[in-house]
C-alpha cells in the first residue's frame, strides 16, 4: 500500500451475520470512505442477524440490505488487514498482510440487550483501528455528545415511507430523485396490495391524473441495469384497479432504484422516537426531540422488528379502517358480531364477478351515499337483471335530495363520474332500487337473517349489509407522536379547512404541501387519503403534489417545497360524493357553484355531521364493466 492508496480491511467470522457485519458497517461509516471495507464468513448464514441490524440502527447505521458472503482467497489477498472473529484457521495466509483475531462474544441467539455490549466493544476497536490506519488529519472525529450524535444518526438513516401504494411509491421516487435514502414498508405482500382488493373497479380519473411525474421520469429513464423502456398507458384511458397495479405500480416497485428499498409484509403498529443511547423518547419528552430518530415498530412474519428513520411519511391509506354503520359514528349494538358472521361487507364487493354467488337472490341493504355506494348499487342492478329475485334497498341517513344523490351529471368535468349519477337515478326511478330515508341503525341481531333495528323503531330483515359509509384513518399507531389534527375531519389542522366536505369537492381543494401537512412532530407527515382524515374529497393527483413538496422539504429545498401547484378537474356542482358531503338534505344554495355560508350554530362538528365516504386510494371509482358499455 502506498501513501496515496486507501487501506483495505477484511472482517471475517463464521456466519458473516453479526460481528463481522457490525465491524464492517462501523468502519465504513466512521472512516467516511477513507478505508476500503470487506466482510465475509467461513460458513455464511442465509441472512444478517436481526438483533445486530437493530443494534446498528440505534447507531444510525442501516445494515438491513446486507447479505452474508462466503470467504474467498481473493478477498484475503486484496486486503491489507485481515481481522478474524473466531475463525482464524479458515483464513489463508499471505505474507505482508496484517492479521488480527478479535475475541468477541458471538451475538447469535442473543436479543438486543445482549448484542448492544458486543456492538459497543466493536465500535471501540474500530475507532482504534481507524486511528492506526489513517493519519490524524484524515481520521473522522468520533463524538459521543448526545445532541450531536442524534443529528449524526439522522443524517445516516433513511426516510421511512409507510405504504407501497401510488402515493407511497411516489414519495420514494421523489426522494430517490433528490438523492435521499428511503425505506418503504408495505403491510401486504406486493405493491398496491389494497388496490388489488378492488381490482374490478374502474377509476373516474384518467391515466394522466394517476401517474406521478417523478415516478414517470424514473420509469422512462435508462440507467445501469435498467433499459428505461416503460411506456405510459394512453393518458385519456380510465384504468381499472388491476391495471393501475399491473401497468404502473408493479413496474415502479420493481425498478432497481426502489426494489431493494421496499420491505413487504411489514405492518407498522407503532411509531415513536429514540435517543442516541437507545432510550425511548415518548410523547412527553421534549429535550433533543426534533433531532431524535423515529422508532418504527413493524409486525413481520418473523416477529416484531424495530426500524429507525430520520423522517416518516405515512401513506398507509384508510382501506383497512372502515367506518361503522351504527349511528353517531360508533358501532351499532351487535355490529361487531354481525361482521364476524359475514353479514356486513365493507369496501367494494364484486357482484358481477367473485361475489356473485354470495349476493345473487339475496335481500341486500346498501348504506351510504357516495361513489362507493353508487358503484355498488349500479353493479347490483346488473346482477338483478340476471337474478330478478335479488332485492336492493338503499339506506340514507337523511332525506333524499336529488342533487346530492345524483350529482352534476353532464356538468361534471370527469364524464365517467357524471354518468354514474345518471345511471343511479334511472335505477331508482324505475323501481329496481328501493330508497329508504332516515336510516339510523341502532342495533342488529344475527340469526338466519340479520335483524336490523332503526332508531325510529322500524325493523328490517336482510341477508347482507353492504356498508359504503366510508373509511377512517388509523391513528392508534401514531399515539406516541405529537400531532395537530383538525377536530372534525381528523386531517392535519392547516389542511382541515381546505378539504372540509361540507364546502369542497375533490376538484375545489387548493394545492397544498409540506407546510399544510406539517405537525409539531418534526419530520413526520401524513399523506394521501389518510391525510384527508374522514373527508372523501381526495384525488390521487393531489397526493402526488403533497409528496413532491414533502420530498423537497426533507431534502432542504425550501423554495421547491413551498411552490405548490395543481390543476384538477372540477364538478359542475359543489359536490363531495355524488352531489354533497352528507346524506342529510342541503339548503338550496349549498349545492350551487359557490359554497354556502354556514349558519353560526352549525359547522362540521354540529348536527348533522358529514358522512365519511370514499376510498383509501383517494380516487373516485366506477365499475369497469359498466364503464366499458358507455
Amino acid at each position: 500500500m502506498t501513501a496515496t492508496e486507501k487501506p483495505s480491511v477484511l472482517f471475517v467470522c463464521v456466519h458473516n451475520a453479526g460481528r463481522s457485519q457490525m465491524a464492517a458497517a462501523y468502519l465504513s461509516h466512521l472512516s467516511e470512505g477513507r478505508i476500503e471495507v470487506r466482510s465475509a464468513g467461513s460458513a455464511p448464514a442465509d441472512s444478517v442477524n436481526p438483533a445486530a441490524v437493530q443494534a446498528m440502527l440505534e447507531e444510525g447505521i442501516d445494515m438491513s440490505a446486507e447479505v452474508p458472503k462466503v470467504l474467498s482467497t481473493e478477498a484475503v489477498k486484496d486486503s491489507d488487514v485481515v481481522i478474524t472473529m473466531g475463525c482464524g484457521d479458515a483464513c489463508p495466509f499471505f505474507p505482508g498482510k496484517r492479521y488480527e483475531d478479535w475475541k468477541l462474544e458471538d451475538p447469535a441467539g442473543q436479543g438486543i440487550d445482549g448484542v448492544r455490549p458486543i456492538r459497543d466493544e466493536i465500535r471501540t476497536r474500530i475507532e482504534q483501528l481507524i486511528a492506526e490506519l489513517l493519519p490524524a488529519s484524515q481520521a473522522a472525529p468520533a463524538t459521543r455528545n448526545p445532541a450531536a450524535k442524534e443529528k449524526s444518526m439522522n443524517q445516516n438513516l433513511p426516510v421511512i415511507v409507510i405504504g407501497a401504494g401510488p402515493i407511497g411509491l411516489a414519495t420514494a421516487a421523489h426522494l430517490r430523485e433528490r438523492g435521499q435514502d428511503v425505506l418503504v414498508l408495505e403491510a401486504g405482500d406486493s405493491a398496491g396490495a389494497a388496490i388489488a382488493q378492488w381490482s374490478h373497479i374502474k377509476l373516474f380519473s384518467p391515466w394522466r391524473f394517476n401517474i406521478d411525474a417523478a415516478s414517470r421520469r424514473l420509469l422512462e429513464t435508462p440507467s445501469e441495469g435498467y433499459a428505461g423502456d416503460w411506456e405510459a398507458p394512453r393518458i385519456t384511458k380510465l384504468p381499472t384497479g388491476a391495471e393501475l397495479v399491473s401497468e404502473y405500480l408493479q413496474p415502479l416497485a420493481a425498478h432497481p432504484a426502489l426494489a431493494p428499498r421496499i420491505r413487504y409484509s411489514h405492518r407498522v403498529v407503532k411509531i415513536s422516537r429514540v435517543l442516541a443511547d437507545g432510550r425511548g423518547s415518548d410523547k412527553a419528552r421534549t429535550a433533543n426531540r426534533d433531532d431524535a430518530p423515529f422508532l418504527v415498530r413493524t409486525e413481520t412474519p418473523g416477529g416484531l422488528v424495530d426500524l429507525l428513520g430520520r423522517a416518516v411519511v405515512d401513506a398507509s391509506g384508510t382501506w383497512n379502517q372502515p367506518s361503522p354503520v351504527g349511528r353517531g359514528g360508533i358501532e351499532a349494538i351487535g355490529e361487531a358480531e354481525a361482521r364476524e358472521q359475514g353479514f356486513i361487507t365493507s369496501g367494494l364487493p364484486d357482484p358481477l364477478g367473485a361475489d356473485e354467488n354470495e349476493l345473487a337472490g339475496k335481500d341486500l341493504l346498501v348504506l351510504g351515499a357516495g361513489h362507493s355506494a353508487a358503484n355498488t348499487i349500479i353493479a347490483l342492478g346488473r346482477l338483478q337483471k340476471q337474478h330478478p329475485d335479488t332485492r336492493i334497498r338503499w339506506g340514507l341517513r337523511g332525506e333524499a335530495n336529488p342533487i346530492r344523490l345524483y350529482g352534476g351529471g353532464a356538468a361534471d368535468q370527469l364524464p365517467a363520474r357524471g354518468q354514474l349519477g345518471t345511471s343511479l337515478r334511472r335505477l331508482v326511478e324505475n323501481g329496481h332500487v328501493e330508497l329508504l330515508e332516515n336510516v339510523s341503525v341502532a342495533s342488529m341481531n344475527a340469526g338466519e337473517q340479520l335483524a336490523v333495528v332503526l332508531a325510529d323503531g322500524r325493523e328490517l330483515a336482510v341477508d347482507r349489509i353492504i356498508a359504503a359509509t366510508g373509511f377512517r384513518p388509523d391513528l392508534q399507531m401514531l399515539s406516541e407522536l405529537r400531532l395537530e389534527l383538525d377536530e372534525c375531519v381528523e386531517a392535519p389542522r392547516q389542511l382541515g379547512p381546505l378539504i372540509d366536505p361540507e364546502f369542497h369537492s375533490c376538484g375545489t381543494v387548493s394545492a397544498h404541501g409540506a407546510k399544510e401537512l406539517a405537525h409539531p412532530e418534526n419530520n413526520f407527515y401524513i399523506v394521501g387519503m389518510k391525510s384527508y382524515g374522514r373527508a372523501p374529497t381526495f384525488l390521487m393527483a393531489t397526493g402526488y403534489e403533497q409528496v413532491r413538496s414533502i420530498a423537497a422539504a426533507l431534502s432542504g429545498d425550501a423554495e421547491a417545497a413551498g411552490r405548490v401547484e395543481l390543476e384538477l378537474p372540477e364538478t359542475g356542482v359543489c359536490s363531495t360524493d355524488l352531489g354533497g358531503s352528507c346524506d342529510a338534505p342541503a339548503s338550496e344554495n349549498s349545492c350551487g357553484t359557490e359554497p354556502a355560508e354556514p349558519a353560526e350554530s352549525s359547522g362540521c362538528c354540529s348536527s348533522p355531521q358529514p358522512v365519511s365516504l370514499g376510498l383509501s386510494t383517494g380516487t373516485l371509482h366506477g365499475n369497469s364493466e359498466l364503464a366499458a358499455e358507455r
